[in-house]
């Protein structure tokens, strides 16, 4: 597929995706990415995205600030299922701890 050359850039990536019937997050990803990539070389021509292979390792390799989201940062959840019930952090009828209701013989 070749996309149509009147089009900026930008716009040729999203054609090809479309064409290609690919769902509208993955656009969005990869146009983000695209964008990011340009914004961090101070990329201004399409003729400066050409032989990039030096420039993509160098992307990767510095992780601009705030490209990267620390995932860790949030504590885990627990949804109530079997091994929160089993670890006793489940919830009895009358809305106390399971361990709670154990330790005092209350059921």
């Amino acid at each position: 597929m070749v996309p149509n050359p009147k089009l900026k850039p930008m716009d040729q990536v999203r054609e090809v995706l479309r064409v290609k019937h690919y769902p509208i997050r993955t656009e969005q990803a990869h146009c983000g990415w695209i964008s990011r990539y340009v914004r961090f070389h101070g990329m201004r021509s399409r003729e400066d995205l050409f032989h990039g292979t030096d420039k993509v390792d160098l992307f990767l390799s510095e992780k601009p600030a705030g490209l990267f989201v620390k995932i860790a940062a949030a504590p885990p959840r627990h949804h109530g299922g079997t091994a929160a019930r089993s670890a006793g952090m489940g919830r009895t009828r009358r809305g106390q701890n399971a361990a709670d209701s154990a330790a005092s013989g209350a059921s």
